[in-house]
């Protein structure tokens, strides 16, 4: 610490007056100046400079909690025949209205985690005019979004017991219990991936900051794509995302889905260690 001394032999009041107009004498403990007599009855005064100011550290990325989440599934037709585009549109609309919203969260376009492609095959076993006795087949694959793994593969067949009147009722006449069964198979190997093979979670993240110093918009958003650039880079991902940010808070949430059995000590744990190596730009 660094001491100034000033001495003079005027009276106290006079030399008070002179260091308050040189900006020696504050406000006691404020400015760091003390003023006293000394021996010889004049007026000592010691001032105390002001320690320069310390840099703050920013604070580090932290992950505050994680939650399951539902996986999102799509259905889709891959159908080649005009007949066979009906009856594959019918199975899959059937589809998405059977499963439970407990199994999944449905979408119809977007980003999905889990893909189910819906292959159908058509064969007339009788026709009387316009009367029709036909059996379907259809081939049911559920793979994960990018189709490099595959879940599941079953194959379905349906037949009607009579002739129906009219080509498009004997179809929708397949589709009906075509979609009945691809909607319990598809529930059961959820049912069987989930919490197995893959699985999702939201990570709430709050972002690093200097203390004392206000959010920066600029640089939260910096340091937000730095998270999901390192997030990138992590392996046996199926998708990730960045699904909400509070600039108030300084929060966010990213929605990561993973193959579980890469991850023995869980994808929180790897994310928390990940975000402690991010800091305020």
């Amino acid at each position: 610490m660094k001491n100034i001394f000033c001495s003079h032999s005027l009276n106290a009041a006079a030399v008070a007056a002179l260091l308050f107009a040189a900006g020696c004498v504050g406000s006691g403990e404020q400015s760091g100046t003390e003023a006293e007599n000394d021996q010889s009855g004049a007026l000592s005064v010691t001032v105390t400079a002001e320690p320069a100011p310390s840099s703050k550290p920013a604070e580090k990325a932290v992950l505050l909690n994680s939650r399951k989440d539902l996986l999102r599934l799509i259905v889709q037709s891959e159908a080649s025949s005009t007949d066979e585009k009906s009856f594959a549109t019918d199975i899959v609309q059937r589809t998405q209205g059977t499963l439970a919203s407990s199994d999944a969260r449905i979408i119809t376009d977007g980003k999905c985690d889990v893909r189910v492609s819906i292959h159908p095959k058509l064969t007339i076993v009788d026709q009387d005019g316009e009367y029709y006795r036909m059996n379907g087949s259809v081939d049911v694959k559920m793979t994960s979004a990018d189709g490099q793994r595959i879940y599941g593969t079953n194959k379905i067949e349906v037949s009607a017991p009579r002739r129906i009147l009219g080509k498009d009722a004997a179809i929708a006449g397949l589709a009906e219990p075509a979609a009945s069964k691809t909607s319990d198979w598809c529930r059961r190997e959820l049912n069987r991936i989930v919490d197995a093979e893959v699985g999702a979670t939201i990570l709430s993240v709050q972002l690093p900051s200097v203390p004392g110093e206000k959010r920066d918009a600029q640089k939260d958003a910096a340091v937000i794509k730095v998270i999901g650039d390192e997030i990138a880079k992590m392996p046996n991902l199926v998708t990730y995302e960045l699904s909400s940010h509070d600039s108030q808070t300084g929060t966010c949430q990213y929605r990561v889905v993973y193959f579980i059995s890469k991850y023995p000590n869980g994808i929180a744990n790897e994310v928390s260690v990940l975000l402690g190596k991010v800091k305020q730009k």
